[in-house]
């Protein structure tokens, strides 16, 4: 009678860690899943941004030397390679941060270089 009690609570045991080891297989398909669908969401969207907007990049000459910039980069990166702008100016229009960033290079009264910032990334650069 007992050899049939330790028979009927190891077959309970071994279901219960198959169902156990099933589930946990189950859980990483159904994360993995979604984890896919969020990458081919992303690469959709970032597809989709970069088809509108080509990356131009430009070479000017600042005060620490020849810098490349390109369009989409960060505003911090641009003050490291150039500095901090002499003027900058500040719009907003339906919920969009626009500036430009002024620069004297040559001399102190006439503008040189204008680099505009849409939300914080560069959009554009003038040089007078």
């Amino acid at each position: 009678m007992k050899k049939s009690y330790l028979f009927i609570l190891g077959v309970a045991v071994g279901a219960l860690f198959m169902y156990s080891i099933i589930y946990v297989i189950n859980m990483t398909n159904q994360y993995s899943a979604q984890e896919q669908l969020r990458q081919k969401l992303f690469e959709k969207l970032s597809n989709e941004l970069n088809e509108d907007q080509q990356i131009q990049y430009i070479e000017i000459k600042g005060r620490k030397g020849n810098t490349t910039l390109h369009t989409g980069m960060q505003k911090d990166s641009v003050e490291i390679l150039l500095g901090k702008p002499d003027k900058i100016n500040l719009d907003e229009i339906s919920n969009n941060h626009y500036e430009i960033w002024k620069y004297n290079l040559k001399n102190e009264v006439f503008t040189d270089l204008e680099i505009e910032y849409k939300n914080g990334l560069l959009t554009g650069v003038q040089e007078y």
